[in-house]
């Protein structure tokens, strides 16, 4: 039995300020966006949205291209054929292809973008809505997708590949899945699970094609689209954009201007905005394309071109140019008929520096929505909490308190000498009186006596606290465990633990339970507990 809460995303921690506020009352950031993240943002969002341009033949063919011998759902079949209508949009969502999908909230943003996209189907049925997920395979920073935390291990892709991580080849990432696969045992669904990761490994060449494969097998049957925009005909059709970088580098005052406004109110910027925010792009080769005098340089290599040169190059060979994190939401909406990007609270947070810089480049602002953030807590964490007769809520206390709220209810008396303490200041008020009607010199040595006997009290509480731990120290250690597990590192464990750790034991009906409890335009935090 699944059991479903919502908590106000203020009562959990490690979220930041800017995260819970955009969260709870987004209208107060409402000078940094365009429409509010709710069904009439999204009513407003739809008719600006017709006013500009998609080349949908190109996008279609180019996806025709990525699913081309794979296996498609009938429902993946449909939202790629209504591509090519006008009636039709996008919600999206993106991620660097973590390995295995890496983090827990890789899966909860793919959920919140099908759903999304199937709740404004409900509201505005005229129109079509496509869930797409945008693999992030240009990324070129190896160490922040190679891992993943699996039953508290943590696993580790070794490969000596450089430049964007998608187009690496897939050295030793078959001892990675061996290594997995040894960790499954005998649950319930882990021959489904190895067989899922052996059929995307199979016939793959490069990393890319793994990533598709695997996401295929785990989210086709709820019709979404995975985009790799590491594309050819794509970077061609986004040239005009990238020349403007190249040329004028407007990028980076815009972004600087809405940053120092950020700064007014408190906040710190997000994303450096470079003078240039592209990289030059070859396999095992992605750095920043930098300015100096009159020549554009390639960082860290001996290339050099004149300005005529460079032009040149993106004129022939777009591909060979890539979007840094500054340009590439750029590059998402240009080529996407888009309404909505689902991300994460650091995400929306540098989405939220870049109004200026769609409206100067004429692209279309989409609405931005946070994505669903859950915990997870199973069958056996909840009984832990029985038998300690704790709920889920005292969880998100601190370490401390949530050992003293037990101890409080392990004790058949009240260990609290505040009381107690109180009487004792009474009373040495009452000599204090008297030991002024004496010397009124004497004030100060009351008091001084009066701290001495104080701290005492305090002393006692602590060793009758210290000795009830003793006695409770397995229940103790068990609670503290449970939070760590629930909580590691002191962080959330959607951004810790992966999927396959609790696929395992449910199979699909994980993947059910969060498309089920999936509602990015409902705030709160989401604890799904799973009794017996």
């Amino acid at each position: 039995m699944m059991e479903i809460h919502k908590i106000n995303f203020e009562e959990v921690r490690p979220f930041t300020r800017r995260d819970v506020i955009y969260r709870n009352h987004p209208e107060n950031f409402s000078a940094f966006f365009n429409y509010l993240p709710d069904l009439s943002g999204f009513a407003k969002a739809i008719e600006d949205r017709k006013r500009y341009a998609i080349d949908r033949k190109l996008l279609q063919s180019v996806l025709y291209k990525h699913y081309d011998g794979h296996e498609m759902s009938e429902l993946q079949t449909q939202h790629l054929t209504a591509l090519s209508e006008e009636n039709t949009f996008t919600v999206v969502t993106a991620h660097q292809p973590s390995l295995l999908t890496g983090p827990l909230y890789y899966i909860y943003k793919i959920f919140s973008a099908i759903n999304l996209a199937e709740q404004l189907k409900v509201s505005f049925p005229s129109y079509h809505f496509v869930p797409i997920f945008i693999s992030g395979s240009e990324d070129h920073d190896f160490e922040e997708i190679n891992h993943l935390h699996l039953f508290q291990r943590k696993i580790v892709w070794q490969n000596e590949g450089k430049g964007p991580v998608g187009r690496l080849t897939l050295d030793g990432l078959p001892i990675v899945i061996e290594e997995v696969k040894s960790l499954f045992g005998t649950s319930p669904f882990s021959v489904e699970l190895a067989s899922m990761l052996d059929t995307a490994l199979e016939g793959s060449n490069q990393y890319n094609d793994f990533v598709f494969k695997l996401l295929n097998q785990l989210f086709g049957r709820y019709g979404l689209i995975v985009l790799n925009m590491d594309d050819v005909a794509l970077k061609d059709h986004f040239k005009g954009v990238m020349k403007q970088e190249l040329l004028d580098h407007p990028s980076a005052e815009l972004i600087r201007e809405s940053q120092d406004r950020w700064q007014g109110l408190g906040y710190h910027s997000q994303a450096h905005a470079r003078e240039i925010n592209l990289f030059y792009m070859e396999n095992g080769v992605r750095e920043r394309v930098v300015l100096n005098g009159e020549h554009f340089e390639i960082n860290n290599t001996q290339l050099k071109f004149s300005r005529e040169e460079i032009i040149q190059l993106l004129e022939q060979q777009p591909e060979k140019f890539s979007p840094n994190v500054v340009i590439r939401p750029l590059y998402e909406e240009f080529i996407l008929p888009n309404l909505a990007y689902i991300g994460g609270g650091g995400e929306l947070a540098y989405w939220l520096e870049r109004k200026t810089q769609f409206e100067h480049f004429g692209i279309f602002f989409p609405v931005l929505v946070r994505r669903d953030s859950m915990l997870w807590i199973s069958n056996a964490q909840c009984q832990t909490l029985n038998k300690h007769d704790m709920a889920w809520q005292d969880l998100f206390l601190e370490e401390s308190l949530l050992v003293d709220k037990y101890i409080h209810k392990a004790t058949s008396f009240d260990i609290s000498l505040e009381e107690e303490a109180g009487s004792i200041a009474h009373i040495f008020q009452l000599i204090a009186s008297k030991a002024a009607g004496a010397d009124k010199t004497l004030a100060s040595f009351v008091e001084a006596e009066k701290v001495k006997v104080t701290k005492s009290v305090e002393h006692i509480e602590q060793r009758i606290k210290r000795a009830i731990k003793k006695n409770e120290e397995t229940a103790i250690n068990q609670l503290t465990n449970l939070k760590n597990k629930l909580f590691p590192g002191g962080g959330l464990q959607e951004r810790h633990d992966n999927f396959m750790q609790y696929y395992l034991t449910l199979g699909p009906n994980f993947f059910d339970t969060l498309k089920k409890e999936a509602n990015p335009l409902q705030p709160g935090f989401t604890v799904i507990s799973h009794y017996p």
